[in-house]
């Protein structure tokens, strides 16, 4: 596995021209995690840019989490918020030539 790990890396990054790519350590342990810097450095050695070797260590992985997350709980979020209505009764905001006659 391991003997082919560039070269399919490689043959990943050509593919989908380093667009949305997440690269991680598949680490099980905490001592076993590598710095963040360690994996964009491992990214421009598969062929990303250097911005695209950053976002696959933080921005990618953190989009790919959200979007995730929001399939999950909802598909859209609307949120309506009513106005509240003037009051019959308090007029005493509008000018007297806008004021409705009412006969008693």
């Amino acid at each position: 596995m391991r003997r082919y790990t560039i070269s399919n890396a490689l043959n990943l990054m050509q593919v989908c021209k380093g667009k949305n790519v997440i690269i991680s350590s598949a680490a099980e342990r905490p001592l076993e995690i590598r710095g963040p810097y360690d994996v964009a450095n491992l990214g421009l050695l598969f062929g990303l840019s250097e911005s695209d070797a950053k976002a696959a260590v933080s921005t990618n992985c953190r989009a790919a989490l959200l979007h995730g997350e929001t399939r999950k709980t909802a598909f859209g979020i609307i949120s309506t918020v009513k106005k509240p209505r003037p009051s019959e009764g308090n007029d005493d905001s509008l000018p007297a030539c806008k004021k409705a006659k009412c006969e008693d």
